[in-house]
């Protein structure tokens, strides 16, 4: 009997001991800026190579031996945390972005590097500085944000295509524009307009599905890219699907553009029908018929009135994005629409896309890329063209009403060929 007691006595013992000497300990990773369950983190036992990774929902649970004072939870883009064990059997933890850690790798033509061992001249431009304002054509985010990039409007029209130069121009004949590439496929931008008006390939893409934009500056950067680079090379890289759980994401701005000058000064229909009467007289016009040449001046038309008016951007976007380990995606539509600062002047955009990527095998991946666009723009003459709505405003006659007594648009004006402009008024 007392062998017995004895035994069992041994057996509690080291029952005990097993006990003491691991204990499992549970928890959830989390995004601290929206509380999303993080996948995929590492969870380690510091000192030791015990350790665990979480799963699609965040959680995790790892055995931990005696003695064991600190986990360590660590993931790419991710600011590292070591967290006291203590007598807790339960320790959740929100992790932080590290915007360094993001910004350490970036894509170069048909791969990735990381910044410190890059020796050509590379900027990247994130989502973050893309999605500020609504903007229909995103080239016009790099200017401010890219040393050694100058970006100017062809024209103040919606949709007008962007001029893009890279450190200068290289010829003084061939093109100065840059090598575009979308998802490394290289695209054809630049004016697609057959009039006088500008047309842009780019408005066609919708700047809140990009997520970087990565400008090759120097021959180093572009030399894989040949002739085509000499102007440098602009890698747009769309957004994918990220694992974890379904995020839903809605976007809506809206905005007001008016003139960046102030109204300039132009005659009154009175000013007008003076000057006109001297010049007919100064000419040696019969004076009997100054009074028909001049005109009435009982009408008074501000041309400016007419062409200009405040412009409006309203900008709607919906999205969502998530996966497993083995497939991700990435979903949108948005509707973008400008009205311009001047009449019969707007860009009109209904865009959609899909994102899909799928780890079939271990040496086997498959992905989809489907982004149908409608744009729609109304543009009219630019610059110093005769027909320019700024030209008219300053060449019509202040006595000319704008439409009849039918109500109907008066068209005399708009359709006198230019060496007769005077015999239609």
């Amino acid at each position: 009997m007392k062998k017995i007691l004895l035994t069992c006595l041994g057996l509690c013992l080291c029952l005990g001991m097993v006990w003491a000497q691991d204990r499992m300990i549970t928890g959830r990773v989390t995004a601290a800026e929206d509380g999303t369950p993080l996948p995929g983190v590492n969870v380690i036992v510091k000192g030791t190579s015990n350790g665990t990774v979480t799963d699609v929902e965040g959680k995790y649970s790892l055995s931990v031996p005696q003695g064991a004072t600190t986990l360590a939870f660590s993931f790419i883009g991710l600011q590292s945390q070591d967290v006291e064990v203590g007598a807790r059997a339960v320790i959740d933890v929100q992790m932080k972005q590290d915007v360094t850690q993001l910004n350490e790798i970036v894509v170069t033509g048909y791969g990735e590097q990381e910044v410190k061992g890059i020796t050509g001249s590379v900027v990247r431009v994130g989502s973050e500085n893309i999605s500020q304002i609504p903007i229909a054509d995103v080239s016009r985010t790099l200017q401010g944000n890219v040393a050694g990039l100058f970006s100017t409007g062809a024209s103040g029209s919606p949709g007008a295509a962007t001029q893009v130069r890279i450190r200068g121009i290289g010829s003084a004949v061939a093109s100065a524009e840059p090598l575009y590439v979308v998802d490394g496929i290289a695209i054809q931008t630049g004016d697609l307009s057959s009039n006088t008006a500008t047309a842009n390939a780019l408005a066609n893409l919708n700047p809140n599905d990009i997520e970087n934009v990565i400008v090759l500056k120097d021959a180093a950067a572009t030399a894989q890219y040949g002739s085509r680079a000499s102007n440098g090379v602009i890698l747009i890289t769309t957004k994918s699907g990220k694992i974890g759980a379904t995020q839903i994401n809605v976007n809506a701005q809206y905005g007001l553009s008016d003139q960046a000058y102030q109204k300039y000064e132009r005659l009154n229909a009175e000013e007008y029908v003076m000057l006109r009467k001297e010049a007919y007289l100064n000419s040696g016009g019969d004076p009997a018929g100054a009074d028909d040449f001049a005109g009435s001046a009982a009408i008074e038309t501000d041309w400016y009135d007419v062409i200009f008016r405040t412009g409006k951007t309203q900008s709607y976007d919906v999205s969502a994005q998530g996966g497993d380990q083995k497939t991700q995606f990435f979903v949108s539509g948005g509707y973008f629409k400008q009205e311009g600062i001047t009449i019969h002047t707007s860009l009109e955009r209904f865009s959609a896309r899909f994102n899909v990527d799928h780890q079939a095998t271990e040496k086997f991946k498959m992905g989809l890329n489907f982004a149908p666009s409608y744009s729609k723009q109304i543009s009219t003459s630019d610059g110093s063209n005769f027909n320019s709505l700024v030209l008219q405003s300053m060449l019509l006659p202040p006595n000319a009403p704008v439409r009849n007594e039918d109500g109907i648009l008066l068209r005399r004006f708009f359709r006198c060929p230019r060496r007769e402009f005077s015999r239609c008024q």
